[in-house]
């Protein structure tokens, strides 16, 4: 059996920069130019990780393709976990290379290619795994794998050359491998295979004969297909699944297998009695073999006790030598611990006379030769003591002459010695085909068994030319001292480094705050839409005539409210896709754009990606940005791939008549002088456009792929990294760059283990790889053993926090086609479940159509999405319940209050590496799934192992089991009744701290919609804040929820709301969402947010979030939305049904479970329409009023109701008429259908028509709901004053609804006068909140007002004005830098200020006039326009920060030197930016500006 890790694919990214830049002093370095050379000798590597659309396979991240690969017949199935199955037969793909391999018919040129494959049973005959242009084959035949090629030498006259070896095992992954070199100079041609690393024999021509060409097929390859075009030949295809393929020149390195490296293993694998399974990442091509059974396993370590104990590895098709010499020249390495050093303990041996032992304490690599009678033994030795960790290597080098050999040894990393002996190693030829670890194999010496254990052995062939780099196990200290080492985004590592420093640093790993809050989104939507939309492709060539585009019903506000309605919190546009056409209208293409477009001319739009921009803004999203840095029409234009110079280059560069001149001569837009290519210019202008012309922008996401470009081109990817993080210093640079990875498939699926910390290499200039690579396999990625291995050979040098992003489609291209279908509802969730379910971030592509809106079917299937995974996740049964944490499963619990309190972010301190975590549900319930968090913010990745409890009857039950868990996993198993639920970390890297443990049962009875959201963060426990009984403690319990329109949030009144807002939802203007107070309080409501100015109120909150431009307001009081009245699913049975079909019976309708379906009979029969089911709500409802009907969500629409009717009766065989009828749409979320209200205890819902036109009838779930009640919160009520006349000697009560006034405990009618009589006299009257009503917030009730009267004639007191409010007012509006606001809101200002000064200056003013002046100035000092200083008309507006009064004082910014850092000024949660960076960098140029503090959005 072969194992082997898969090479990953080498990316491109920069070091991280500065995670944020001081505002105080920037300064920019310039990257060195440095030339990077293109390999021109791959021509196609491809791991399937990309997208088949149509008949044309797009690669993913840096797969290679100099060429078309294509599918014939079916598209492959993908498989999880990477690779594709191919059904045989005409089925199979193709690569068409655009080198060229031949001349005159016959194939002039040598290539390399590999595939990794795997069958599960014998592929027919003359299935082909690989051909090559007609005559080159890969093949079975019978029992045999047969190999060669054919030629045609006269032109008339075939020859075929061709051997065989035995077909590889189905079950089990092969490679093979194959080196076709044509004859030079009349030369035979030859074909060299190998199959897991053993060489078959090598098919060999006459002189001067090359393989043949066949028409049509020059410079095709096929993979599992022959790609001969004679009849039948197309109908060879193998069936079986492929992993990976790959096609070189015939001098390039073997990638998926390294032929000469026999063994190599640090056993994380598995004994299955005498036999060595090897993990993946482990290669073993051969048979490792135990002596005794089951040998101990435990950390990567085997146990060996000495004696007969030990191992025999025997590799495929091996020889030592021939003729009692040893003549091969090996490698053997080993990892070991010595627990003794008794003499002829053997650690190696080969051939019974070449060993590594221990002599006399000593260690000692030697070999006997023997000459006529006479034998000599030769040694080299060194110490290597017990109790400590050792590595040795050795090697035996025969000379070209076969008269001697060199012994190398080198122990602990020190240097190498050297022994030169005459003659060879003696071998015993019963003993020539395999080696000994941990003993002799000498058969007179097989008690000399190793005492101690071993943790990685190797074994590998050389050659004479050996340098000691063959070498490849690295030595280090195991254990060394840590405490030094801090937490960081990113550690800088060392080959020799101790391994307790290297797996703290891989402990201590944290992800910056960005990176952290970018998995916490969990769904980013990705739009795909330009040029490939119109002409049905997926791959541009730059030659596309932009006119065609022109669609009438472009609806940029319904992509986003799709995605937002889906509960996507960000929207990634395709700006620029590989063809070079863009969404905008840039300085730098002036042709092939947006405003060159039919759509464009036709309606004067030149943006769309500001229209694009505008929508998000609307319906609440962020805005990322995906750039293609390959561009076929920069090609075209001679920009991209022309190998111009690296020189530097001033950004932006201004074109003729460039509107940004005045800006960038001012300082107001920053520049900057980077060395760039011609191509790397317009890239960097183009970067510059979109991030300083649009507000904030939270990704920027790079493909890797290269498109239809033939040339290639330098990308200067540090230069580019730098100025995004300049411009937009919060936004996550992604797939190509150093904030997030791509995954390594375009499929929807993240691994099982998905590890954030990771191995990496930094090549000190741009480069940053995965290490070993993005597509490596589940288990090896990130694995403590593999990052070890990377460091240890010296491939990565540094161990970076990486989180993982994950590709999905809604469709199988990324750019709409008609022909093509969307995924079901099921499977965008199984996406979900399957990437942020596992620690990572989910990127859904739903393509808007030509049209210019997403198809009707696509935009339902985001909606179904969201609300599936309401019934999945929507109500944690764990929320508030007590919960604890043990250092162990026996150990002493302690209260874990943060695991239940509904937040994400929070988190109780550790108790130990491997706790155990218990949350008492208080009674049995059914649980079907949870939601594990790690607190990665404070305590990184830790989980290796953990297991799923659930406590049943007293007992605890596995639930599930897992290996990592990081920032969020998503476990769903077999529904249980338990009790209690616990997680049990069996293995971790560190102190593990869990954030939420949430749990959940699948229901369908949700609540979708506006709903009401009370919070109280002074309440105890944390509810679901459905009602003010149990409200959220935290706005941070909203995290993960989308808040629908006309929703209502209540606060506390007279509380703080505080911690992290990132609150997602738009409102609308008939149906806003509210934020308002709820009881009674004298205090203020005040809100501060991380990142935000304390003690604001809540409109000034929502202000600096910008929320009010996604429809939110703040109001004195609101009426809660009605929430649903369910009649509850269990209390629901089936009265009868007109049919159902075995497995699918009506009662699977009332599960809860949309998996589940009920369907009309179909088997043996089917049953004819109508199709009718009759529910018995279990007693007489009152106002039945809705019927909720969920068709299949598994994208089958069989007996999906169209045309319907809803009947509602206390008498199941007489419902008189029906209480709705009409059509339903076909659509997988539920369709809620309002009923005329009825009592009745039986409801009957009849198809008369599906939507598959086959008279079926079907539905996922039914719901029945009655008439819901509106629940309204207290009103607010302001009182007033009674008016005072004193020379009447009355007062007037005033007329406020909700206000009673009072004098002496008795009610006065409001509007009623009151005459006092002439006389010196006070009164004193209350007014207090009449029943339903409250006062603001702040007032306390009651108000007390003491009216004075004095007598008719005599002196009156003199009334008491308080000027001081109105003074500070008219100060700060006179210390108002004017050169900041429009001409418009000055004028207003100075009309309010000249009234204001007026009141001031006038002794005989009352307090009313007074305060109303005041009142007045306020508000036009609030209603100030900033002129706009952020470039962009769709970005923020810089006066939309703290205006005068709402912060800082006029004059009083953040100026440089005053203390304030970059954090106190960048709102923690994503606050716009832009200002802060602009100001920044207008610094640098000499300008100095006063910073606003700017809008703050959701994280």
């Amino acid at each position: 059996m072969l194992h082997t890790a898969s090479r990953g694919c080498s990316r491109s990214w920069l070091r991280r920069l500065t995670a944020l830049i001081a505002v105080s002093a920037l300064a920019f370095v310039a990257l060195p130019n440095v030339a990077v050379a293109a390999n021109p000798t791959e021509y196609l590597d491809v791991s399937f990780g990309g997208t088949f659309a149509e008949d044309t396979y797009t690669t993913g991240g840096d797969e290679v393709a100099k060429g078309s690969v294509t599918k014939h017949g079916s598209i492959p199935t993908k498989l999880d976990g990477g690779g594709i199955t191919l059904a045989g037969g005409t089925n199979g793909v193709t690569f068409t290379s655009t080198e060229s391999f031949s001349a005159s018919g016959k194939v002039n040129k040598g290539f390399r290619a590999e595939m990794e494959y795997r069958t599960t049973q014998k592929p027919s005959n003359l299935a082909t795994l690989f051909s090559a242009m007609g005559n080159i084959f890969v093949r079975a035949n019978g029992s045999n794998l047969e190999y060669g090629f054919s030629t045609n030498p006269s032109g008339s006259t075939w020859n075929d050359y061709k051997k065989s070896v035995t077909l590889p095992s189905n079950n089990v992954k092969h490679i093979i491998q194959l080196t076709y070199l044509p004859g030079a100079d009349g030369a035979a041609s030859t074909l060299q295979l190998s199959v897991d690393g053993v060489a078959g024999e090598t098919a060999t021509s006459a002189a001067g004969e090359l393989a043949a060409v066949s028409d049509s097929v020059t410079n095709k390859f096929g993979i599992g297909y022959e790609v001969n075009p004679a009849s039948g030949a197309a109908s060879r295809g193998l069936a079986g699944d492929v992993f990976r393929a790959r096609v070189a020149d015939s001098n390039a390195p073997w990638e998926i297998l390294d032929a000469s490296q026999l063994l190599h293993v640090d056993f994380n694998g598995t004994f299955s009695g005498t036999s060595y399974t090897a993990a993946s990442g482990e290669q073993m091509l051969g048979s490792l073999v135990s002596r005794s059974a089951n040998p101990s396993i435990s950390n990567s370590a085997v146990t060996l006790g000495g004696g007969t104990a030990g191992f025999d590895f025997t590799p495929t098709d091996f020889t030592l030598g021939n003729n009692e010499a040893l003549t091969t020249p090996l490698v053997a390495e080993l990892r070991f611990t010595p627990t003794q050093t008794g003499d002829n303990q053997t650690l190696f041996g080969a051939g019974g006379n070449l060993f590594l032992r221990y002599e006399s304490n000593k260690l000692v690599f030697g070999a006997s030769t023997k000459s006529g009678n006479n034998w000599t033994d030769h040694k080299i030795e060194s110490a290597a003591a017990t109790g400590a960790e050792h590595v040795v290597s050795v090697a035996y080098v025969p000379n070209k002459a076969g008269t001697g050999a060199k012994l190398v040894m080198r122990v602990d990393g020190g240097d190498a010695q050297t022994k030169d002996i005459t003659g060879l190693a003696y071998l015993n030829s019963n003993i020539k085909g395999k080696v000994g670890f941990g003993n002799e194999v000498h058969t007179d010496a097989l008690s000399r068994g190793f005492v101690g254990s071993l943790s990685e052995i190797r074994l590998a062939k050389t050659s004479a030319n050996f340098t000691t780099n063959e070498f490849k196990l690295v030595y280090s200290q195991v254990s060394c001292d840590t405490s030094g080492i801090k937490e960081a985004n990113t550690f800088d590592v060392e080959p020799a480094e101790c391994e307790a420093a290297l797996k703290t640093k891989l402990s201590k790993l944290r992800p910056t705050e960005g990176q952290a809050d970018y998995i916490d989104w969990g769904q980013i939507g990705f739009l795909h839409y330009g040029i490939n939309t119109y002409y049905n492709q997926e791959w541009g060539h730059g030659n596309e005539d932009p006119s065609r585009i022109d669609p009438t019903g472009l609806d940029t506000d319904q992509w986003a409210k799709s995605f937002a309605d889906g509960g996507f919190k960000m929207i990634m546009v395709t700006v620029k896709h590989h063809d070079g056409f863009e969404l905008y209208d840039s300085r730098y293409n002036t042709e092939h754009d947006w405003a060159n477009t039919a759509v464009a001319k036709r309606t004067g739009e030149k943006d769309l990606f500001r229209k694009i921009v505008a929508s998000a803004k609307k319906y609440g999203l962020k805005v990322g940005i995906y750039y293609s840095p390959a561009d076929s029409y920069m090609e075209r234009k001679g920009v991209w791939g022309n190998n111009s110079a690296r020189v530097e280059r001033t950004i932006p560069t201004l074109v003729k008549n460039d509107d940004r001149a005045g800006k960038v001569a001012s300082g107001k837009l920053p520049t900057f002088k980077y060395k760039a290519t011609d191509y790397g210019a317009y890239m960097l202008n183009q970067l510059y456009e979109l991030l300083t012309e649009y507000g904030d922008i939270s990704e920027v996401w790079f493909d890797g792929a290269q498109g239809n470009t033939a040339g290639t081109e330098h990308y200067d990817y540090g230069v580019f990294y730098e100025m995004i993080r300049r411009l937009q210093p919060q936004a996550i640079q992604a797939n190509a760059a150093y904030d997030a990875r791509w995954v390594g498939n375009e499929d929807g699926w993240a691994r099982q283990t998905e590890w954030s910390p990771q191995a990496a290499y930094n090549d000190g200039v741009d480069k940053v790889s995965l290490k070993p690579g993005q597509m490596a396999a589940d288990g090896t990625l990130g694995s403590m053993s593999s990052v070890l291995s990377e460091i240890r050979s010296g491939a990565a040098n540094q161990l970076h926090w990486y989180p993982a992003e994950v590709d999905a489609k809604n469709r199988p291209g990324w750019f709409y086609h008609a022909s093509q279908s969307p995924a079901s509802v099921a499977e965008v969730v199984k996406y979900y479940e399957q990437s942020t379910g596992r620690n990572s971030q989910y990127l859904l592509n739903v393509p808007p159509s030509d049209t210019g809106k997403l198809a009707d079917a696509d935009a339902a299937g985001l909606k179904g999405l969201g609300e599936e995974l309401a019934r999945r996740y929507g109500t944690d049964l764990a929320l508030g319940k007590s919960a604890t944490v043990a250092a162990s499963a026996n150990g002493t619990a302690v209260a874990a209050p943060k695991l239940t309190d509904g937040s994400k972010l929070s988190s109780d301190e550790a108790v130990g590496n491997t706790p155990t975590y218990t949350i008492d549900l208080g009674s049995a319930v059914a649980v079907d799934a949870v939601k594990i968090s790690e607190d990665v913010r404070n305590a990184g990745q830790q989980i290796e192992s953990a297991t799923l409890q659930g406590r049943v009857n007293g007992t605890w039950t596995n639930l599930a089991t897992m290996t990592t868990v990081g920032q969020q996993r998503d476990l769903r198993f077999t529904s249980q009744n338990i009790d209690a639920i616990r997680l049990v970390v069996n293995s971790s890297r560190g102190p593990v701290r869990l954030s939420r443990l949430e749990v959940f049962h699948t229901e369908s009875e949700i609540q979708t919609g506006a709903r009401a959201y009370y919070i109280d963060p002074t309440a105890q426990t944390a509810g679901d804040g459905f009602t003010k009984d149990k409200p959220m403690t935290s706005i941070e319990q909203l995290h993960d929820v989308t808040v629908a329109p006309g929703s209502v949030i209540f606060v506390k009144a007279g509380t703080e709301l505080t911690g992290d807002f990132a609150v997602f939802g738009y409102g609308t203007k008939d149906e806003p969402i509210t934020v308002t107070t709820y009881g009674k309080s004298d205090k203020a409501t005040t809100a501060s947010f991380d990142g935000m100015t304390a003690g604001l109120t809540l409109k000034q909150a929502l202000k600096a979030l910008g929320k009010d431009d996604a429809g939110w307001v703040v109001a004195d009081s609101a009426t809660a939305p009605a929430s649903r009245v369910y009649v509850p699913q269990d209390e629901i049975s089936v009265h009868a049904q007109s049919s159902q079909n075995s497995g699918a019976e009506a009662a699977k309708a009332l599960d809860g479970d949309s998996s589940t379906n009920w369907h009309s009979q179909y088997s043996p029969t089917a049953a004819s329409a109508p199709h009718w089911v009759t529910l018995d709500l279990g007693e007489s409802r009152e106002n039945v009023a809705y019927f909720d009907y969920l068709a299949r969500i598994d994208g089958n629409n069989n007996g999906a109701a169209k045309d319907y009717e809803v009947y509602v009766s206390d008498d199941p065989n007489d419902f008189g008429a029906s209480v709705a009828s009409g059509t339903l749409k076909n659509v997988a979320y539920t369709q809620r259908i309002k009923l005329t209200p009825k009592n009745g205890r039986y409801v009957k819902f009849v198809i008369k028509t599906d939507y598959s036109g086959s008279n079926f009838g079907s539905a996922a779930e039914m719901n029945v709901e009655l008439l819901p009640t509106a629940v309204e919160e207290d009103k607010v009520a302001t009182p007033q004053k009674p008016t005072v006349d004193d020379d009447a000697d009355t007062y007037t009560i005033p007329d406020i609804e909700g206000v009673v006034y009072k004098v002496d405990g008795k009610v006065l009618a409001a509007g009623s006068v009151v005459n006092v009589g002439d006389e010196n006299v006070t009164v004193t009257v209350t007014a207090e909140p009449a029943d339903g009503y409250r006062f603001p917030d702040g007032v306390t009730s009651p108000v007390t007002y003491e009216l004075t009267f004095t007598k008719k004639g005599g002196e009156k007191p003199p009334t008491e004005v308080n000027k001081d409010k109105l003074h500070a007012t008219i100060t700060k509006a006179q210390a108002i830098d004017r050169s900041a606001y429009t001409d418009e809101s000055l004028k207003v200002l100075d009309d309010k200020l000249a009234a204001a000064l007026k009141v001031y200056d006038d002794d005989k003013v009352s307090q009313d006039d007074v305060d109303a002046a005041e009142a007045a100035l306020s508000a036009a000092i609030d209603a100030l326009k900033t002129k706009p200083t952020t470039p962009g008309g769709e970005g923020e507006k810089p006066g939309e920060g703290n205006k005068p009064g709402e912060g800082n004082k006029p004059g009083e910014g953040n100026k440089p030197g005053d203390g304030k850092k970059p954090g106190d000024v960048i709102a923690k949660t994503g606050a716009s930016t832009m200002g802060v960076v602009f100001a920044a960098l207008a610094m640098v140029a000499g300008a100095v500006v006063t910073l606003e503090a700017k809008r703050k959005s959701n994280r």
